[in-house]
């Protein structure tokens, strides 16, 4: 069995408070049922194993961060986890588009 190792997603990025699908690259996923998958400490949503070396899931937007870099964590029922430190990156929101009242 090959071991197990978060080693990139993509994207890499997206703004604070915004949903967003992502793609955890690795090695050695399997067996949905027993791993949680999480982002600067907030599990990704509705996620699924595509093949060993690829989760794809979704960010939740609920959850207030700062901006900034986030590790990227695997962690499997059994206590084994990998992570990824820095791998995510939170932006600042957008700014709002300007008041077009006259």
């Amino acid at each position: 069995m090959r071991a197990r190792r978060v080693g990139a997603t993509e994207p890499r990025a997206a703004a604070v408070g915004e949903g967003v699908d992502v793609a955890v690259h690795g090695e050695g996923f399997r067996h949905a049922n027993d791993l949680q998958v999480s982002s600067g400490g907030f599990k990704l949503l509705e996620f699924r194993i595509v093949d060993g070396g690829t989760i794809e899931g979704r960010t939740r937007p609920d959850k207030p961060r700062e901006p900034g870099l986030v590790d990227v964590s695997v962690s499997y029922v059994n206590g084994q986890r990998t992570t990824l430190a820095g791998a995510f990156e939170l932006t600042p929101p957008p700014d709002p588009p300007p008041d077009a009242s006259p």
